[in-house]
């Protein structure tokens, strides 16, 4: 008995059900693959601070106002997005363009849930002076709206 009093053994305890209650949180709040394996590792490895930094840096809190407005968000780009469907603006000639720009698409598409539409342009630049001679180019080109 004198054994699960001694204090190693009362502060491994508390580290391992403090380790599984974060292991829970972090699960259910379902994070990137990388982030919450590196949180579960700082937790595990670093007793008791490893916990102090995830709750205190851990998680996006947001208000519930704030949330509220970003679901409205969502629903209105959905409903554009829907439309633009509708009308077959999103109807893109792939094979016109640069094989990249279809993963491009996509990337676009599953990140801001925004599909590709017809009359876009897409430039893809290799170096950083080509993206600023491309950027220059393009706004020499349009005028300005009084």
């Amino acid at each position: 008995m004198e054994f699960f009093l001694h204090p190693s053994t009362l502060t491994l305890v508390v580290h391992a059900i403090i380790v599984i209650a974060i292991v829970v949180r972090v699960i259910t709040k379902r994070p990137a693959t990388g982030v919450a394996l590196a949180w579960l590792l700082l937790v595990s490895a670093v007793p008791f601070a490893g916990a102090v930094f995830y709750l205190l840096i851990g998680e996006r809190r947001i208000s519930r106002q704030r949330s509220s407005r970003i679901a409205r968000l969502r629903t209105d780009f959905a409903k554009i997005a829907e439309i633009a469907i509708r009308d077959g603006i999103t109807d893109v000639d792939w094979s016109t363009h640069h094989p990249a720009a279809r993963g491009m698409s996509r990337l676009g598409q599953n990140l801001g849930g925004a599909p590709t539409v017809r009359g876009s342009e897409f430039q893809m630049f290799s170096d950083t002076q080509e993206s600023w001679l491309g950027w220059s180019r393009t706004s020499m080109q349009q005028t300005p709206v009084c």
